[in-house]
C-alpha cells in the first residue's frame, strides 16, 4: 500500500524544487530599482539587466540626483509609446530610433514610432565591427575580403539587417548572410564555429576585432576601406528623448551626460570604450536633419 503522507512529501519536496528552478530562471529579469525623490523618470523598455538598464544605472540616474523619481519598465516599445502618449509624468532616457520609425510592411506608422519634437539628442554612437574568435587561425581582414563563402552573423532584425548585408557583400560577395533575433543568439554563434565572423555592436574579449564602422576608431581598419557600400563608414546612433519636459531641461541633462565622467566609464567598463560622435555638437536642427538623411539612407536598403 501506498503511504499516502510520504507521496504528499514527495510531492511537495518536487512542487518546491520546480519552483525554485523556474524562479532561478527568471530572477535576473526582476527589477529591483531604488527610487528617488525628483521627478524625472527614466523609461526602460528594454529586458532588465541589458545594456539600457545598465547604461540607465550607471550613468542617467547618478547624473539626474535628486530630480531622478523612478525607473518606468514597461516590456516592447509599443507599449511604451502608449504610456509616455498618455502620461503627464516628466521622462526622459534613450530610444532606438532607427528601428521603432521604420513603417510596416504595408506602409503604416510603426506602432514604436518616436516623434521628433520628443528626440533631444543623439546619445552615443554605436558602431559595427567585424570580428572573429580570439586565435582563429587564417580569420582576419584578408579573408573577410577574399574568403569563399564565410559565414558572417549579423544582427537580423529590420533596417539593421539591410545595414549589414549592404557593406558586407560589397566587401565580400561570396559572403553567407546569417541573421539572428539578438545578441544572445549571435554571439554564441561565432563562440560555437557556427558563423566564421560577426558583422555587430559588441565586442568581447574572447573576440579578435579587425574593421569597424567608425572613422574614430583608428585601432580599426575602416570598413570604407574595404567596401564600396556608401554606409560603410556610417554608425547607428541612439537618441535620447524627453517627455512633458521643456526642450531647454531635456537639452541641458543630455549635455551634462556627454561632458561626464560616467558616460565613457560606463564603455570603458563594457570593453567598448569609444568617443562621442562629432554630431553631438551639432544643434539640435542640424541633429535631426542629419538623423532623418541617415535614416532615409537605411530605409533605401530595406
Amino acid at each position: 500500500m501506498i503511504n499516502m503522507k510520504k507521496m504528499i512529501s514527495m510531492i511537495t519536496l518536487v512542487f518546491t524544487i520546480l519552483t525554485m528552478t523556474f524562479t532561478s530562471s527568471f530572477a535576473d529579469d526582476q527589477p529591483s530599482w531604488e527610487k528617488g525623490s525628483g521627478d524625472v523618470n527614466v523609461l526602460l523598455y528594454y529586458r532588465p539587466g541589458g545594456a539600457y538598464d545598465r547604461m540607465n544605472q550607471s550613468v542617467l540616474i547618478p547624473l539626474l540626483g535628486d530630480s531622478y523619481g523612478e525607473v518606468k519598465a514597461i516590456r516592447g516599445c509599443a507599449k511604451m509609446i502608449d504610456y509616455l502618449k498618455n502620461t503627464d509624468e516628466k521622462v526622459f532616457g534613450i530610444w532606438d530610433w532607427f528601428s521603432t520609425n521604420v513603417p510596416t510592411e504595408d506602409g503604416k506608422q510603426n506602432p514604436c514610432h518616436m516623434e521628433m519634437k520628443n528626440i533631444v539628442s543623439i546619445a552615443y554612437s554605436f558602431p559595427y565591427h567585424a570580428c572573429h574568435i580570439k586565435g582563429a587561425e587564417g580569420r582576419g581582414l584578408d579573408d573577410f575580403i577574399n574568403g569563399k563563402g564565410i559565414r558572417v552573423g549579423i544582427n537580423g532584425n529590420g533596417i539593421y539587417k539591410g545595414q549589414a548585408a549592404d557593406v558586407i557583400l560589397k566587401a565580400n560577395p561570396t559572403a553567407k548572410i546569417i541573421p539572428y533575433s539578438s545578441s544572445r543568439k549571435y554571439l554564441p554563434a561565432l563562440q560555437s564555429g557556427e558563423v566564421d565572423y560577426l558583422y555587430a555592436g559588441q565586442n568581447r574579449d574572447w573576440m579578435d576585432c579587425f574593421a569597424s564602422t567608425d572613422v574614430n576608431e583608428t585601432q580599426y581598419t575602416n570598413f570604407a576601406e574595404f567596401s564600396s557600400s556608401d554606409i560603410a563608414d556610417k554608425n547607428t546612433y541612439p537618441v535620447f528623448v524627453a517627455f512633458n519636459m521643456s526642450m531647454k531641461e531635456a537639452t541641458a541633462l543630455a549635455k551634462k551626460i556627454h561632458g561626464s565622467k560616467e558616460l565613457p566609464a560606463y564603455f570603458e567598463v563594457n570593453g567598448d570604450p569609444r568617443p562621442l560622435p562629432k554630431e553631438v555638437n551639432y544643434s539640435r536642427n542640424k541633429q535631426l536633419r542629419f538623423l532623418m538623411n541617415w535614416h532615409q539612407d537605411l530605409l533605401d536598403l530595406m
